[in-house]
């Protein structure tokens, strides 16, 4: 009776060690996946200019553009397309929902 306990003990053990081991590799693998994301946005954050620290200054001068280029008249060779990006506000172009 006794070996019966020790053999039922010693399976529940060794099904155990296998569960935690599994569960270590999972964390390991995991952990070099994080480290590869991680060198990724390092590298993209490098490529990429920062934004401005004053965001107010920024939407000021970008609601300023709009109004400028509409107060413009229209020359004829602009009704042929040729367009250039202060003309045309990206407000026009775009719905975003109630305003």
């Amino acid at each position: 009776m006794e070996k019966k306990i020790e053999y039922l003990i010693d399976m529940r053990i060794n099904t155990l060690k296998d569960q935690l081991q599994s569960a270590n590799n999972q964390i390991s693998e995991l952990q070099q996946e994080i480290a590869t994301l991680k060198n990724k946005v390092q590298r993209l954050d490098s490529g990429v200019q920062r934004a401005p620290a004053n965001p107010q200054t920024t939407l000021v001068t970008e609601e300023q553009k709009p109004q400028q280029a509409s107060s413009a008249p229209m020359q004829p060779d602009n009704r042929a397309g040729s367009y250039t990006p202060e003309d045309v506000s990206v407000d026009k172009m775009f719905y975003y929902g109630n305003k």
